[in-house]
């Protein structure tokens, strides 16, 4: 089967972007799982196999910009769309030196594909009965949320695969028995008893995992991401910590991102825990607006009522008067002629 028939077979339309690595078309096998967050509003999950390597499926879209940047891009007249919506079509240029040879899209979305971690997946099965309907919901003051006693069960590698296709989705099946060992390695405990490996899945290797990729984003931090001007330095990988925490929102369940925002067991790198973390930017944020509604006010004052130290409303200062020099008047005297004419 050709990956011209696989998109087919799974809805893929168009140009896919795929990675170098993957020399024989006919063995990738596209397939799709669960969102690995629980969230009702969240797609399911477009993954390609290719030997013991899973990779992601991204949507791209040339000409459209973020939701969330709508207006600014409508300000700068960014993007052009025809009369439907859609974005005006794009072009890929096959051959650089000749730019005159190019392909022109049917449409302006593409495929491109990254490798993929399945322990996210693992991470929602676990967690399956805890499901929310959209991400903001992460985000509301509710009741404590408690997770689960942990099963004391360790299961075999191939125990673990049988009931993640029982209870969870036909398509664990298509996992190498490589990878998914690879994947339970990251977020269980183990033990070995006659040659054979047991897992057990627990709450703190998943937050001990989950600190790991926290360190990986601090490390890598994306430039797009503007950092407060007046965030002082020592607060620096506070803030750095509390955007990576965040990134992974639509990662996991919203048990475990509650959970790894009350972990308080610092990140030894940073020797700074996640809820510390959390705790000192929301003081930040709150002292930054408090000082600019005190500075609004002191503004306000200094308008209406005058400069600190003033008692009572500020006076204007009269402007002055000009001082405009009187004409001389002009003696009237009686003169010979003056007599010839007479009011009647």
């Amino acid at each position: 089967m050709t990956i011209e028939d696989e998109q087919k077979r799974v809805g893929i339309e168009g140009i896919c972007l795929l990675p170098s690595e993957i020399k024989l078309l006919s063995e990738a096998y596209f397939f799709e799982l669960p969102a690995s967050s629980n969230n009702e509003s969240s797609s399911t999950t477009k993954l390609l196999k290719y030997g013991t390597e899973i990779y992601q499926v991204t949507d791209y879209c040339f000409g459209k910009g973020r939701k969330y940047e709508k207006v600014k891009d409508e300000i700068n007249d960014r993007y052009h769309y025809d009369e439907e919506g859609k974005p005006l079509r794009s072009a890929i240029h096959v051959n650089s030196e000749d730019k005159t040879n190019y392909t022109v899209l049917p449409n302006a979305n593409i495929k491109y594909f990254s490798k993929y971690d399945l322990t996210y997946n693992l991470i929602g099965f676990k967690f399956k009965d805890c499901v929310t309907g959209k991400e903001s919901e992460y985000f509301k003051p509710t009741h404590k949320e408690t997770t689960k006693k942990d099963d004391d069960r360790y299961l075999t590698l191939r125990d673990h695969q049988d009931m993640l296709i029982d209870n969870g989705h036909a398509n664990w099946s298509q996992i190498p028995s490589p990878t998914l060992e690879h994947c339970l390695s990251n977020i269980s405990d183990q033990i070995e008893e006659a040659g054979d490996k047991y897992y057990k899945i627990t709450l703190d290797k998943i937050l001990n995992y989950l600190k790991l990729k926290i360190v990986n984003i601090v490390e890598n931090f994306p430039n797009s991401i503007s950092v407060p001007p007046s965030l002082d330095k020592n607060d620096l990988n506070a803030f750095k910590i509390f955007i990576a925490s965040n990134i992974l929102v639509s990662l996991v369940p919203k048990i475990i991102f509650v959970s790894l925002q009350d972990d308080d067991i610092p990140i030894e790198k940073y020797d700074i825990s996640v809820k510390q973390a959390f705790h000192d930017i929301e003081v930040f944020y709150k002292t930054s607006t408090d000082k600019d509604a005190e500075q609004k006010i002191l503004l306000e004052a200094a308008t209406n009522v005058g400069m600190p130290g003033d008692s009572g409303p500020r006076q204007m200062d009269k402007k002055p008067k000009k001082v405009v020099p009187k004409k001389p008047k002009v003696a009237v005297g009686r003169g010979a002629i003056d007599g010839f004419f007479k009011k009647k």
